[in-house]
């Protein structure tokens, strides 16, 4: 995957972290990414991964906001 780091280890929390920050690279500040085809803001409250019909990882904005 592009941009992501060598070291990166894969876990479901780490995951999220690691989706939450390219969004936060921009996308949700309104600004375009036409590499990627987008035009409109994206914005966001929560993202989670299902692991298993019975598991789910979920990171809420508030959470990514406070540690970032």
């Amino acid at each position: 995957v592009k941009g992501l780091p060598r070291d990166f280890y894969p876990t479901s929390e780490n995951l999220l972290w690691w989706i939450a920050g390219q969004i936060g690279l921009g996308l949700d500040k309104g600004w375009t990414a036409q590499e990627l085809g987008l035009t409109t803001t994206t914005k966001w409250s929560k993202i989670s991964i299902e692991e298993t019909c019975t598991s789910q990882a979920t990171l809420t904005r508030e959470e990514y906001d406070a540690k970032s």
